[in-house]
């Protein structure tokens, strides 16, 4: 018989496979435990949106990118400000410029990526390859009193495998890919877990390596499929049982990510293509990234008495590495003046290094009382480097260095956090949270260059150190009844802070030196439910977000420096809805519905764009829904065959507020069009032997991802350009169980 497995129990679209246990009867829906809570509980527990995707079933549907999933979670929305970079967003919690990161990303609880800005920290999140997890939890709404900074609208949280103390499993898999209008693809993955000394002992080592076919085109180099994509990388993870009540689990991962080319497509301000379907003419040595990423974690759990105790130590580096087209009339004129050439680029160069400590005691009191005590400090520093150097335009070979912009940066936080649960009956509990925290941030700067005197500055130029301090208090409090084991309902107030941070360049002219956190407040009623012997799962929400002190991008018109400010409200509204059913043996139905409203509560000042009150915040949709279906048929014990599809429909989203007042007739501020995806698949499964076959995008629509000026004015007359989901793909998979 065939076991039902939904990959995210209450929450997704995505299917996964099984041999139902002997003497079962019945398709049901499985039981899926997540950690979003930091303590293993079933997802219909959880008081709080949560989605889970099984990282096995991604990599076997070719789903390896966030681009490839994100709208299989209810809210959640992704914008590609550049090549190899990305910025998500839940539930339309963004106002579409540079600024903090607004949305908190962790590895098995190990925080990563910068806090800043000006560390990339907003557009640098890691897009991990399957092959390293177990499972990718989002966490929709403010997570401000369990995850602290930069959980302002929700969390992503990759869950690595755990190595097996009393088994050897392991599992290898390999596919291939094809794009219209584009080349080939292929992806290797390969996962071995093995117990040392059983039930004492054990290790477990994943890799990979894939390349993600191109599709876009440069007419002025005359390249085919350029934004191919190269990634690789691997896991080592060990977990000692030192006693009965004692394990330390370490774990150390790696991935990197190359390009050597743009996905941009040239348009003009109505995204309307200046060149071709997919064609860009980005200058030579221009649009290549390199991301690297290392992350190292140790774990240490015990029980003590009555008592559980948690140390999760963890470390981790980023880097990235891209050259911009930045060629100008000024700057060009100066890369001849002193190179005798007219290209510029402008190289972006950042490396993170950040440490985290956490520590965790939890319990209970009695009957009634459960609780969590917890401490937390980071220290990040970051290296910032920006040049502008002056490139030959035809071969892109870079002559010399114009100018050279050198800014380290420092963050460290402190924070102590408390969570309790009291249960007045068997099916009645509230749970009450709350967190504060405190940072300091650090900016040095230093330019250097022959291009400085002219532009009024002396070379080098050493700015004063700048700081910035604050802290801020966080809460949830989430009532939540249990009708039946099965029928859970709760209400949920829950807030969520960013932290605010240093304007670089402020004293070059008067600016402020520093801006303040931004909060939200999230109001959530909520309902999960499993019914009909197990054959229909339910989770519905409502929610209300109340955003304040809004962190704004903003210009100062006599320099042209940009800087941060708080100022105005905004908000978001909306509701949630999946369902997964199993109507017959070997069937599976699954779909989602989002509705947001999120829109500006206060006009934005003039220099930080033009948007008004009531204006629908950027890049996220009103609508989106997923609709999935899929069937299997055994032909044997041990031989199934399956076929499935997945339609996904994204409603229309607006691009960031444009910096200048457009003309009523001819606006400016893009609109991105509804668009809706096809994806099917079919395959045969036997004794751990698996063929799929992949059909994604299958009416090859150009659905835009992102999109704006490729300047820093937006105009009728400036040069633009959009991001597409993949076009059209065909491909197969083989995997094979050890």
């Amino acid at each position: 018989m065939y076991r039902i497995s939904f990959l995210a129990l209450l929450g997704a679209t995505a299917f996964a496979h099984g041999q139902e246990a002997a003497g079962t009867k019945e398709p049901k829906v499985e039981e899926v435990v997540v950690t979003a809570q930091k303590r293993s509980e079933r997802l219909l527990d959880v008081p709080l949106a949560v989605t889970a995707l099984d990282a096995d079933t991604l990599a076997a549907r070719d789903q390896t990118q966030l681009i490839d999933y994100f709208r299989e979670v209810p809210g959640l929305d992704v914008n590609l400000p550049r090549d190899g970079l990305l910025t998500i967003l839940l539930r339309g919690i963004n106002t579409g410029g540079a600024a903090n990161p607004a949305f908190g990303v962790v590895i098995d609880d190990v925080p990563i990526g910068s806090s800043s800005i000006l560390g990339y920290g907003d557009r640098l999140v890691p897009d991990l390859d399957p092959a390293d997890l177990a499972r990718v939890e989002v966490l929709r709404g403010p997570q401000g009193t369990l995850y602290g900074a930069s959980s302002l609208g929700g969390l992503l949280k990759y869950v690595t495998s755990t190595p097996s103390l009393d088994e050897f499993t392991g599992h290898i898999e390999a596919n291939y890919d094809t794009v219209d209008h584009g080349d080939q693809g292929f992806g290797v993955r390969g996962a071995v877990s093995i117990p040392l000394v059983t039930d004492v002992l054990a290790v477990s080592v994943a890799g990979f390596k894939r390349q993600d076919p191109g599709y876009v085109d440069n007419v002025v180099q005359n390249n085919h499929d350029i934004n191919e994509q190269e990634v690789h990388g691997g896991r080592f993870a060990a977990l000692w049982q030192i006693s009965d009540a004692v394990s330390l689990r370490l774990s150390a991962l790696g991935q990197n990510t190359s390009g050597e080319g743009s996905s941009q497509i040239y348009a003009d301000y109505r995204l309307e293509p200046t060149l071709g379907n997919l064609e860009n003419a980005q200058q030579p040595g221009t649009g290549r990234y390199d991301i690297e990423l290392r992350n190292y974690s140790a774990t240490l759990d015990a029980i003590v008495g009555d008592y559980r105790f948690a140390s999760i130590t963890g470390y981790s580096k980023n880097t990235y590495r891209s050259p911009l087209d930045f060629t100008s009339a000024f700057w060009s004129g100066l890369a001849d003046d002193f190179f005798g050439v007219s290209g510029v680029q402008l190289v972006n160069a950042f490396e993170t290094k950040k440490w985290s400590q956490e520590l965790r005691l939890s319990g209970a009191t009695g009957s009634k009382l459960e609780w969590m005590l917890g401490a937390f400090y980071t220290s990040e520093d970051t290296d910032g480097d920006q040049y502008l150097a002056a490139a030959d335009a035809v071969t892109g070979q870079i002559q010399g260095v114009l100018a050279d912009f050198l800014f380290p940066t420092t963050y460290d936080e402190y924070a102590g956090f408390a969570n309790a649960t009291w249960h007045f009956t068997d099916r009645f509990d509230v749970q009450v949270g709350g967190r504060y925290a405190e940072n300091r941030q650090k900016y040095n700067e230093t330019d250097s260059g022959p291009a400085l005197p002219v532009i009024g500055l002396t070379d080098p130029f050493v700015f004063p150190r700048q700081r910035a301090d604050d802290g801020s208090f966080t809460f949830l409090v989430a009532p939540r009844f249990r009708y039946t084991p099965d029928l859970m309902m709760y209400a949920r107030i829950a807030s969520g802070y960013r932290p605010g941070g240093i304007n670089a360049q402020a004293p070059l002219a008067g600016l402020p030196p520093t801006f303040d956190p931004d909060t939200t407040v999230n109001y959530e009623l909520g309902v999960k439910a499993v019914s009909l012997d197990g054959k229909l799962s339910l989770d519905a929400s409502l929610y209300y977000i109340d955003w304040r002190d809004v962190q704004l991008s903003q210009q100062d018109v006599a320099t042209g420096i940009s800087f941060f400010t708080n100022g105005g409200k905004a908000r978001s509204m909306g509701a949630e809805f999946a369902m997964g059913a199993a109507p017959r043996d070997g069937m599976t139905v699954t779909a989602t519905l989002a509705l947001d409203n999120a829109e500006l509560r206060s006009d934005l000042p003039p220099s930080a764009g033009y948007g008004f009150s009531g204006d629908q915040l950027p890049f996220s949709a009103p609508l989106t829904a997923t609709v999935g279906i899929e069937q299997e048929f055994r032909f044997a014990e041990r031989l199934a065959a399956f076929v499935g599809a997945l339609v996904s429909y994204s409603g229309e989203r607006k691009a960031a507020f444009p910096n200048t007042l457009p003309a009523p007739e001819t606006p400016i501020r893009n609109e991105f069009p509804s668009y809706t995806t096809v994806n099917l698949r079919a395959g045969l499964s036997y004794e751990g032997w698996r063929i799929s076959f992949f059909a994604q995008n299958v009416g090859d629509e150009r659905g835009i991802v992102a999109g704006g000026p490729r300047g820093s004015v937006a105009t009728q007359a400036a040069p633009y350009g959009y991001f597409v989901v993949q076009p059209r793909t065909y491909g197969m998979s083989f995997s094979k169980d050890l």
